[in-house]
């Protein structure tokens, strides 16, 4: 009886992967409030198929709630970190200043969080432990799996209309 529940998750993922590179093919506007709806209206659309089948009200509410906390991980894991990179940074700054304008952002951001806070050591460790970077004699290169996450990236990336530049990055030198 529970496996019935079970086998549906994986076909709402791909329900939210297909509703989502649809939605962003049409509008793309804040990434992550378009999965939060899309994650609600799977999880209704659940409920509601679920019901028709199995007459177990509190099971049906218990795996519709499970359904959207699923979605809801996978869109906060995967679409919504993608778009992301240092705008809470800039909110902060923000915060702190009362306000700001272009130049100062930047100046904060490069005297902040790249040089003081040791952004650059942070995120380069965590990428080692993660096993995505090899690092020897100070030289570093893409592991095996690095790559497949960085062409995993550029695809998600691309599909959803996101900017690429963060992912693909090409005029840093």
């Amino acid at each position: 009886m529970y496996l019935f529940y079970i086998a549906l998750l994986p076909v709402n993922i791909l329900l939210f992967c297909f509703g989502l590179v649809l939605f962003r093919q049409v509008h793309a506007g804040v990434i992550f409030y378009e999965g939060l709806a899309i994650c609600l209206v799977l999880s209704l659309l659940n409920f509601c198929l679920v019901s028709y089948w199995r007459r177990d009200k509190g099971m049906n509410v218990i795996y519709s709630m499970l359904v959207f906390f699923f979605l809801y991980s996978f869109n906060i894991t995967i679409p919504a970190l993608l778009d992301r990179s240092i705008s809470y940074y800039i909110i902060g700054v923000t915060a702190n200043e009362g306000g700001s304008n272009l130049a100062q952002y930047k100046t904060a951001f490069f005297n902040g969080f790249i040089n003081n806070n040791g952004a650059i050591e942070k995120r380069l460790n965590e990428q080692v432990i993660s096993g995505n970077v090899v690092c020897v004699d100070g030289a570093c290169r893409l592991s095996d799996r690095g790559y497949m996450i960085y062409k995993a990236n550029i695809f998600m990336a691309s599909v959803l209309r996101l900017d690429t530049r963060y992912v693909r990055p090409e005029n840093y030198k």
